[in-house]
């Protein structure tokens, strides 16, 4: 007679994770966490850089606006070259302080204009105006152009 023998092999009652595929899913969920700290860091700086056009583009509406109350003859405002005027009497808060034309004021904020005579046709005068911030990652400049007609 033959004896057949059964072997029955022990399962283990252990159950989780080695310590290998738990040192690999932090390695994986730390590249994730850093990835999504670059993605928020180039949001906020996005974020940043429209903000200040924006606040660029008011002004530079605001000044535009205020150029075209102003008399065609106007040999203040209105005379050829190009004005830069003072940052504390431009009609800007230059430092976001919150304060418009405060004494002594300076800041990023930095608007010019430039007159020409009879361009692009005689008798008008093409008002170009430049808004410029300066700041941590460089400058944003933005530019308006106005023709004003001679009214006879």
């Amino acid at each position: 007679m033959i004896r057949q023998h059964q072997v029955q092999l022990k399962t283990s009652d252990v159950h989780g994770f080695t310590l290998i595929e738990v040192l690999i899913a932090m390695a994986i969920f730390a590249i994730g966490i850093l990835g999504v700290a670059t993605l928020q860091i180039t949001s906020v700086k996005g974020n940043t850089s429209a903000s200040n056009l924006t606040v660029n583009t008011i002004i530079g509406e605001d000044r535009v606006e205020s150029l075209m109350s102003v008399s065609y003859d106007d040999a203040t405002d209105l005379s050829s070259g190009d004005h830069t005027p003072v940052q504390d009497s431009d009609g800007v808060d230059n430092d976001s302080d919150g304060t418009t034309d405060e004494a002594g004021e300076t800041g990023p904020i930095v608007v010019s204009y430039t007159v020409d005579e009879d361009t692009p046709v005689r008798n008008t005068k093409t008002v170009t105006y430049t808004v410029t911030r300066s700041h941590a990652f460089g400058q944003k400049t933005i530019t308006f152009i106005q023709v004003i007609p001679e009214i006879i």
